[in-house]
């Protein structure tokens, strides 16, 4: 069921009067949560480490000792890339820190 024209026009003045109070929110909004980047980071890593891991044991089969530290470096950038907090993974705003609001309001 769709909304009607007075509800839609109704929520479109909502979005004009919120992006003229506080633009920096609705671009906050617009942009992809920290969860998900953060889960986005996660799977890299544990991608990067799965890899490395079947590096090594293809490395240990040909008796390579190149490929296996190719596959220890892959291993240790997959496990550093899946634990890395989000702050460190440029996750939050410049200019925040772990307590402030990324919108404030003037005094």
């Amino acid at each position: 069921m769709g909304l009607s024209e007075h509800d839609q026009n109704i929520i479109d003045e909502l979005e004009r009067r919120l992006l003229a109070e506080d633009p920096e929110f609705v671009e906050g909004l617009s942009q992809p949560s920290v969860h998900r980047r953060s889960l986005r980071l996660l799977l890299c890593g544990l991608g990067f480490l799965a890899l490395g891991i079947a590096l090594l044991a293809i490395a240990l089969l040909m008796h390579s000792v190149p490929l296996g530290v190719v596959a220890f470096l892959a291993m240790v950038s997959g496990g550093y890339g899946a634990t890395l907090p989000a702050a460190m993974a440029g996750l939050r705003r410049p200019g925040t820190t772990a307590g402030s609001k990324s919108h404030s309001t003037p005094a």
